[in-house]
């Protein structure tokens, strides 16, 4: 599976978010949030 990259970036450490990343956002209803920190929450 292709991961796929946008124009948004996390907003706690400012690395650019991914569909993973993106899903992850929508589902949980957090801010830009990558998976990194969000594990981190």
């Amino acid at each position: 599976m292709k991961v796929r990259y946008f124009d948004e970036y996390c907003h706690k450490c400012n690395c650019q978010m991914n569909t993973w990343d993106n899903r992850l956002t929508k589902t949980f209803r957090v801010k830009d949030t990558c998976e990194k920190c969000f594990c981190d929450i």
